[in-house]
């Protein structure tokens, strides 16, 4: 700043740069107030989810955690334009500083030390910078807590895909049993179906069997009867036999003395 210059800049002309410092620096203030508020709604955020990753179950810390370096890093970001920023407006605190106090001498008013005073966010900014150191730490090792969690849940998954392989192969297995089963149940009902046959036909041919052997046994009747007769009738021949021929060596005598 050109504080010669200042002196010999007419006393309006001065009045009116001070008062355009003041509006810059009070918007500007304004500004980072904003975001210094949005930044511990943020604070206030990231110590929700570490509560409720406190209480919550393996498969839910998960995604939680995630949350968690989403707004970790949200923060960060934000952090570090703040500081940017609140630099900014000290530096223009300053300038307007030395721009009040050329005012004041020139006027003959006492220096306005006291001025901007409300505003220094020195104390502000330091702890906001410890705070973010400690985030940062905290980050990294949120990080790698995901990192060994996404391991974990790789290697689960890639026994879980194993498991789901070797069931599905049992379930294969399982089918093609019940698929023989079912044959071997359709190949027994066709035996069944064909020993019932088989034995229809047997029952069929046992009657005819039996038929036959009634047959068989009335012709054996009449056979015996027939052979009854036949030996009566040889019985009757042989004593008719023996009649003539007592009748021929009774009558042969006879016919020679004739």
């Amino acid at each position: 700043m050109d504080v010669a210059a200042l002196e010999e800049m007419p006393l309006d002309a001065l009045q009116t740069v001070v008062q355009d410092l003041k509006r810059d620096l009070e918007k500007n203030a304004r500004f980072v107030s904003s975001q210094e508020e949005e930044l511990t709604l943020q604070q206030q955020d990231i110590d929700a989810l570490k509560q409720k990753i406190a209480a919550a179950s393996e498969y839910d810390r998960l995604q939680l955690e995630t949350e968690l370096s989403d707004e970790q890093e949200s923060y960060r970001m934000l952090n570090e334009t703040l500081v940017g920023q609140r630099r900014n407006v000290q530096e223009r605190e300053a300038i307007l500083h030395r721009h009040e106090a050329v005012l004041a001498r020139r006027q003959g008013l006492p220096s306005p030390s006291g001025i901007g005073s409300g505003i220094d966010l020195s104390p502000a900014l330091g702890k906001v910078e410890q705070l973010y150191g400690q985030l940062s730490s905290e980050v990294d090792a949120l990080r790698q807590q995901v990192e060994e969690l996404e391991h974990t849940i790789a290697t689960q998954e890639g026994t879980l895909q194993q498991q789901e392989e070797e069931v599905q192969q049992q379930k294969n297995a399982l089918l093609e049993q019940e698929q023989g089963i079912g044959d071997k149940r359709l190949a027994a009902a066709e035996m069944w179906g064909k020993v019932n046959i088989y034995q229809e036909l047997l029952q069929s041919t046992q009657d005819i069997l039996n038929g036959l052997r009634d047959k068989c046994s009335e012709m054996e009747e009449l056979a015996a009867q027939s052979q009854t007769v036949v030996q009566e009738q040889s019985q009757s021949v042989m004593e008719l036999q023996n009649a003539i021929n007592t009748l021929t060596a009774d009558a042969a005598p006879q016919l020679a003395a004739s």
